[in-house]
């Protein structure tokens, strides 16, 4: 959403210090896969494995196949069986950089604001703030970049 829709972020908090800090929230990967469907995939190969052995040509040796049921337990049988479980299964590159994933690059706010104590003891003044600094006369915390520093109006700079 923000390289191709041009989506603004806003992070808040991190170490009080000034500078940028990478926006939170979302996935950057293409696509997660659940730990059933995990386990549905290493029960298939298992079971064609296990089919192919039958056949005059199988896929795998018996040694293969044995080897294969030992190294890919069910998913139950896992320390880390969670119902919500997912991993990142395949990886998403930018338009101009098709060599490291977007899910490995640090890529900073568009602005950053700090939670004051007015902020936590009463939650939504973080709206009024980051609309402030976005809309208004606020503004974002010092030290970032060009690319990613407020303008004078509030709002984010491309």
């Amino acid at each position: 959403m923000t390289h191709l829709g041009g989506v603004k972020t806003l992070a808040f908090g991190g170490r009080p210090q000034n500078g940028p800090m990478q926006a939170m929230g979302g996935s950057k990967g293409s696509q997660v896969a659940s730990s059933a469907l995990i386990d549905a995939w290493v029960e298939g190969a298992k079971i064609l494995a296990e089919k192919s052995g039958q056949d005059e040509k199988p896929l795998f040796s018996l040694e293969q196949r044995r080897a294969l049921n030992d190294s890919a337990p069910a998913v139950e049988e896992l320390p880390f069986n969670l119902p919500s479980l997912s991993v990142n299964w395949k990886n998403s590159y930018l338009r101009d950089n098709h060599e490291i994933p977007v899910q490995f690059l640090y890529e900073p706010a568009d602005c950053r604001l700090f939670y004051t104590w007015e902020n936590y003891k009463s939650p939504a003044t973080t709206w009024k703030v980051a609309a402030r600094a976005w809309w208004g006369n606020g503004t974002c915390v010092p030290g970032l970049s060009a690319a990613s520093r407020s303008t004078a109006d509030g709002s984010p700079n491309n």
